[in-house]
């Protein structure tokens, strides 16, 4: 079983590993299945994203609402659904079956976290994401590649932690 593990130590004594539940509450009255995000996106709405009646993987769900706030294909895979109540991570090939009897609610969420991803600690290496074969576009050594996160995966960090 996976637990749920905060981004950083600071974030681990402010908030706890438990989500913010108090989003939840204008929903509880609805079925389905419900998505709750930590930022709605730079265009803002709810802050969260309804299912209903179809069978869906949780990698399909990951994708459609990284498409809502603005994450780039490249950084879906760092992106997961989490089960607060059951303290667990659902893999993508987890299958829900969702109807208007199903009361499952869930957080995207971040899932995984790389030290040093931004180069600002020089004790440590930097993190960079591999280019695309002649994609540089800068005089940068190639062997660093590309920054690790988009615009909206940055700032989505920002608001989980």
């Amino acid at each position: 079983v996976l637990r749920s593990m905060p981004l950083c130590q600071k974030g681990a004594a402010a908030k706890g590993s438990k989500p913010h539940r108090d989003r939840a509450q204008p929903m509880a009255d609805m079925g389905g299945l419900k998505v709750l995000l930590h930022w709605a996106g730079p265009s803002g709405g709810e802050p969260w994203v309804t299912f209903s009646k179809t069978s869906l993987t949780a990698e399909e769900v990951c994708i459609h609402i990284a498409h809502k706030v603005g994450i780039t294909p490249p950084c879906f895979n760092l992106f997961a659904l989490f089960d607060a109540q059951a303290q667990v991570w659902l893999p993508p090939n987890h299958i829900l079956e969702v109807s208007r009897d199903t009361s499952l609610t869930l957080y995207f969420r971040m899932r995984f976290y790389f030290r040093n991803w931004h180069g600002m600690n020089p004790q440590e290496p930097a993190v960079y994401r591999c280019g695309l074969p002649g994609a540089e576009t800068s005089s940068e050594p190639t062997e660093q590649g590309v920054q690790l996160l988009d615009p909206a995966s940055f700032e989505y960090l920002f608001e989980q932690v």
